[in-house]
């Protein structure tokens, strides 16, 4: 699993992915509740704190 968060001109961006084959959990931040997904490769769109197997998200805060 990696992750990591960009900011620039107040707009953040978190990047989170999982490269393993087992789903796995994420220290989800309650800030991150209110962001946008942007980019992510599985089509239901959902943004929590569980990522699926070779799941990447992208999000932004809004």
């Amino acid at each position: 699993m990696i992750g990591y968060v960009r900011e620039l001109e107040g707009t953040k961006l978190v990047v989170l992915c999982n490269l393993c084959e087992e789903e796995n959990k994420v220290v989800w931040q309650s800030e991150w509740d209110s962001y946008e997904l942007l980019l992510g490769n599985y089509s239901d769109g959902k943004v929590d704190g569980t990522l699926r197997p070779y799941e990447c998200k992208v999000m932004r805060s809004i």
